[in-house]
């Protein structure tokens, strides 16, 4: 899909049905990388500690980013004329509307095209290491179990369970060893909240 779109590079906004197979590809492509990108996220939130799938979502994130930012340049020079022209030809546009519109409302804060790709290539290293260290003090913190009535809960994991518990010891026991973990690892959490 992303190469079918690609060859449409430098000619989305030539015609109208360039620009409808355009945003229907884009379309296509946004929910198969949808899919993938959430699966792996849910793969790796069940086991933090496998990095591959964490660094295969970043991977495949940037690339996405990088083979698609030149949608965003095509777009955003589409003129009110020109959209309401293409509209009476193919009104089967009308739907992405607002697509347009929001292309043309980020003009003014988007780079070139060549920079463009390139934030996306570079972002993994610039904007993702703060979450994995987030989640490596995560891991490494002893976050303590509440007893209640129904058996022990974690205060970490089941942490809503607690906060909704009627009686009001449980509810305090269980914030008192959440803040405990929390202090333990300060040291992680402050420095990777203020890096963000």
């Amino acid at each position: 899909t992303l190469t079918e779109l690609e060859a449409l590079k430098g000619k989305v906004a030539k015609t109208p049905e360039n620009l409808l197979k355009s945003l229907q590809l884009a379309d296509k492509a946004n929910l198969e990388f949808s899919r993938s990108y959430i699966y792996l996220y849910l793969r790796y939130a069940t086991n933090t500690k496998f990095d591959a799938l964490r660094e295969a979502q970043s991977k495949l994130g940037a690339e996405f980013s990088e083979r698609t930012s030149f949608l965003q340049q095509e777009l955003m020079v589409i003129t009110p004329s020109h959209w309401t022209a293409y509209c009476k030809k193919i009104p089967q546009l009308k739907p992405y509307a607002f697509a347009i519109e929001s292309a043309v409302r980020l003009k003014s804060h988007t780079l070139s095209l060549k920079e463009e790709e390139l934030a996306s290539r570079i972002a993994p290293l610039m904007i993702e290491w703060q979450g994995r260290l987030y989640q490596r003090g995560l891991d490494r913190t002893v976050w303590g179990k509440v007893s209640t009535p129904n058996g022990e809960l974690d205060v970490r994991k089941q942490e809503g369970s607690i906060a909704n518990n009627p009686d009001r010891a449980i509810r305090m026991e269980g914030s008192k060893k959440l803040g405990a973990g929390y202090r333990a690892q300060r040291d992680y959490y402050a420095f990777a909240m203020n890096q963000l």
